[in-house]
């Protein structure tokens, strides 16, 4: 081979920008929605054993035991993988079929499936999040380790009580439902 050939531009594979011809806007956002559902899907089931951790934490040590680094990792662990599961639930929100197909339906309230991925599961999860967080701080404020661990306990037992109703159980209705793993 010589130096004419090796530097030709057009024996170089070109990688597919956003404006080429070869770049499939399509195929490469369900790939992204599939890799995105499956990473949201299984880290469900961290944020659950998590949680309840937390929890069986939480009510042992409100008798008699201090609220010591391990109860704080495992509640801080907790709290930031569920923002984690949040900044992906909001991207899967934006490209998700199932939510597109629910905003555009025009009886979103009327429609069970539409109304669940269009309102319920991002409303519910919000607020879950969101009670986990201010139980999570407020615990910091606390002055003894037995408020601390009623703070958790209560703040956790409730925004967990939320996530588990607004998340798609495979025993849900027809739409709605999704798969264990």
């Amino acid at each position: 081979m010589d130096i004419a050939t090796l530097s030709h531009r057009s024996s170089v594979p070109r990688i597919p920008t956003l404006t080429s011809p070869s770049f499939d806007r399509n195929q490469n956002s369900a790939c992204m929605f599939t890799v995105l559902n499956d990473i949201h899907s299984a880290l469900r089931w961290i944020i659950v054993l998590l949680i309840i951790i937390v929890l069986f934490k939480s009510l042992t040590g409100m008798y008699n035991k201090a609220y010591n680094q391990n109860d704080r990792r495992f509640a801080l662990f907790a709290m930031v993988g569920l923002h984690l599961q949040l900044i992906i639930g909001l991207i899967l929100y934006f490209i998700s079929p199932a939510v597109n197909a629910a905003l555009a339906d025009t009886d979103l309230m009327k429609n069970a499936t539409s109304r669940f991925w269009g309102v319920e599961h991002i409303a519910g999860m919000l607020i879950g999040i969101t009670v986990i967080t201010m139980g999570y701080m407020r615990a910091k404020n606390r002055g003894s380790d037995w408020a601390r661990h009623r703070t958790i306990f209560f703040h956790y037992l409730i925004g967990f009580i939320l996530i588990l109703a607004t998340i798609p159980w495979p025993f849900r209705a027809n739409g709605i439902g999704r798969d264990w793993f």
